[in-house]
């Protein structure tokens, strides 16, 4: 679910793996393995992406917020 999300995040973002890469500093190839579902990246990680995507991390986890 995470890479599902975090791929169409990005690209809904006009954003490529390696722009991605170049502005959060997470390897172009972790986030080609988180995408793919190969790897399950740390919170650090995680935040980076979801600053540079602008969204929250709840948003990236497709967890509902609370109200």
């Amino acid at each position: 679910m995470l890479g599902h999300n975090l791929k169409k995040i990005r690209q809904n973002k006009g954003l490529s793996q390696l722009k991605l890469s170049k502005l959060s500093g997470v390897a172009q190839s972790s986030i080609s393995e988180i995408e793919s579902g190969k790897s399950n990246p740390n919170i650090s990680t995680l935040r980076k992406l979801a600053n540079v995507l602008e969204i929250s991390l709840d948003e990236l986890l497709d967890k509902p917020k609370a109200v």
